[in-house]
């Protein structure tokens, strides 16, 4: 998406012709009880829509950070802002006869990202090769467990669970991102970071979820969906024309071959375990 187009959504979201994420649960964080309904943007693959997020999802975030305490009190206002997003996935969902939804979601463990996480059925993880992210799987591993067992208690009491997400979200993998490569590997620092990563992975985050249940890690081997090197000017062009890497004419043939293949098996390995 082209940035004046992108700034144009922005600029006109909170009004009736919005079309983004907030201007479907904005009446929600005003004290509706119910979302809009917007349009979502076709793209130029048939069947391929998309919903932006915005900027203004942080003052939705606020609503859903009050509203927690009041979802497990079984509170009906509060219980439809937690499931608010879901409900709009859904809805679009049935409206385009869609079989797949992704949430691309930023890396933090605040409200957003919780009601979130709670609607999917399954979450892989893209990491950097760093020692930021090394610390983060852990307090992630923690932070999902606690998400899921709070979750299951207002599941379990709410009169009409059968409209809310169950939240028994399954790890299916992980994705190395954003890595500098020397003659075709890994350079050797973010290679040590990543081991480290890996075995975090192994010895805290799996058995961390494994002790709410074993559904939440379905697969316990070959947990790398793929990895994403820094493709540097590709990236940067493919956000500028709203085109994956691989049909940019930054770089050169081999490093748009490479984006294409990075993807394909991240995608083809991803449907593979959903």
């Amino acid at each position: 998406m082209e940035g004046h187009v992108f700034d144009e959504l922005l600029d006109h979201s909170s009004e009736d012709k919005g079309r983004t994420i907030w201007t479907s649960v904005m009446p929600l964080a005003n004290g509706k009880s119910e979302h809009d309904l917007v349009e979502p943007f076709e793209t130029y693959v048939d069947g391929l829509y998309y919903l932006p997020g915005d900027l203004r999802l942080s003052e939705f975030e606020n609503t859903l950070a009050s509203s927690w305490s009041g979802a497990r009190a079984q509170e009906p206002h509060d219980l439809a802002v937690t499931c608010g997003i879901g409900r709009l996935a859904e809805d679009l969902g049935t409206q385009l006869r869609v079989d797949l939804v992704i949430y691309d979601i930023g890396p933090n463990i605040g409200p957003l990202n919780r009601t979130v996480v709670l609607d999917a059925d399954f979450l892989s993880v893209p990491l950097s090769c760093d020692l930021l992210s090394l610390r983060a799987i852990r307090t992630m591993a923690r932070t999902l467990a606690q998400w899921i067992e709070e979750w299951q208690l207002i599941f379990s009491l709410a009169p009409a669970a059968e409209q809310m997400p169950a939240g028994r979200t399954a790890f299916i993998g992980y994705i190395p991102q954003r890595f500098r490569v020397y003659k075709n590997e890994m350079v050797s620092s973010q290679a040590a970071v990543l081991t480290r990563i890996q075995s975090a992975i192994t010895t805290d985050f799996i058995p961390t979820l494994l002790r709410v249940g074993p559904d939440l890690v379905p697969f316990r081997t070959d947990l790398q969906l793929g990895q994403v090197r820094d493709f540097g000017k590709l990236a940067t062009e493919a956000m500028d024309l709203g085109r994956p890497m691989f049909e940019t004419r930054a770089g050169g043939d081999q490093l748009r071959q490479s984006a294409e293949a990075a993807f394909a098996e991240i995608a083809s390995r991803i449907l593979d375990r959903v």
